[in-house]
């Protein structure tokens, strides 16, 4: 990794073969792609963003960000170099977004069954009074639809149309019938 940092670091500007204009850059893309990568594969590995990752990272982005400071410094007008800067921005932070946005998905998409059996089995656990516990249960699944619908909403949002995700979120109507089977009938 250090030796890629390195060959970004020195990369001559003036002899890209593409030329620089406002919009979004190849690399700069490749970097988000990349960063993004690292984070989902660390996140899905149930670990946290260690030091040593952290600092892969902050080189990668120290670097990343000197190579755009430089490529903005070829175009002509001030105006432009603010915009290729924030359209670049823009960028690596909407790549990450989305891809974090599809990891979300996935992990719901996989294990929410498993996740209202958990629930269920921890409050019949944690209250003996039957209709305490079918209270609590009714509630807590309540909250949980609201929060479905409220994630459902933002991933139909005109931002992520072109993200696979959208296809693999659960349909609420599949977690209402799985919550019904939690329901005590009298």
């Amino acid at each position: 990794m250090q030796m890629h940092n390195d060959s970004v670091k020195a990369l001559d500007v003036r002899r890209m073969q593409t030329p620089i204009d406002t919009r979004p850059h190849y690399i700069v893309r490749r970097y988000a792609e990349l960063t993004c990568a690292f984070l989902v594969v660390t996140e899905s590995s149930g670990r946290e963003v260690g030091q040593k990752m952290e600092a892969i990272l902050e080189s990668c982005e120290d670097a990343v960000e000197q190579l755009l400071l430089r490529m903005s410094a070829t175009l002509p007008s001030p105006r432009d170099r603010l915009v290729f800067l924030i359209n670049n921005y823009d960028l690596t932070l909407s790549i990450i977004d989305v891809n974090k946005l599809t990891a979300v998905v996935q992990s719901f998409s996989a294990n929410w069954r498993r996740s209202i059996d958990a629930i269920n089995g921890e409050v019949v656990k944690s209250f003996t009074n039957f209709k305490n516990g079918t209270n609590i249960l009714q509630a807590v699944f309540t909250q949980l639809v609201q929060y479905v619908q409220r994630f459902t909403k933002l991933v139909s949002h005109e931002i992520f149309r072109d993200n696979p995700a959208r296809n693999d979120m659960v349909n609420i109507h599949h977690i209402l019938v799985e919550l019904k089977k939690y329901k005590p009938v009298y």
